[in-house]
């Protein structure tokens, strides 16, 4: 992080290892100025060929935030240079709300909000010409990410940082610090 900082680079690309929980990579991610690519050791990567581009499927997971708005303008720009797609990702977190007894209203409640934050994504794909698909989904988020993101067959997962912070690793059980460590395909983290 500092040598991106002293030679003005644009991108950190790190290879990630999900059985080390210390991770190097999500350190870089919480204290990056730049985005940081996170690459999978074992992952069976498509490397770009001339028939093929270099990305084909994108999925951004939203939440409404800041941040998971950055990370969607970044893949928008990725998936409009490359002619990807996208696939934009709601997921209630079944693990701070036990749908099976909260109210229906309260459910309706953040599936609504879910669907208004996939919309958005959608709308800003239209405008810029890219195929979108957009899913609200129950469940644990990083787990859900990563699943769906393996059902679509994508290429990259672009979701961003809440900010950096040189106090402690702040995305320590994070969604964003749990995909950096376990999702099976490259993540880019926007800040």
């Amino acid at each position: 992080v500092a040598y991106a900082r002293e030679h003005d680079v644009d991108l950190i690309v790190l290879a990630t290892d999900p059985t080390d929980r210390g991770s190097d990579a999500t350190r870089a991610v919480a204290l990056a100025d730049v985005p940081v690519l996170a690459v999978p050791r074992a992952a069976d990567v498509d490397r770009p060929t001339t028939d093929r581009p270099a990305f084909e499927r994108l999925v951004i997971p939203v939440d409404g935030s800041g941040a998971a708005e950055r990370a969607a303008d970044h893949a928008l720009e990725l998936a409009e240079r490359y002619g990807a797609a996208i696939h934009a990702v709601y997921v209630v977190d079944t693990t701070v709300y036990d749908l099976a007894d909260a109210p229906r209203s309260v459910v309706g409640m953040l599936e609504e909000g879910g669907r208004n934050a996939v919309a958005a994504v959608a709308e800003a794909a239209t405008a810029r010409n890219v195929p979108a698909t957009t899913e609200v989904l129950r469940g644990v988020p990083a787990e859900t990410v990563r699943t769906y993101a393996r059902d679509v067959d994508a290429d990259l997962i672009v979701v961003g940082s809440r900010g950096r912070s040189g106090a402690g690793d702040p995305l320590l059980g994070s969604t964003t610090a749990r995909l950096v460590r376990r999702a099976d395909r490259p993540v880019l983290v926007v800040p």
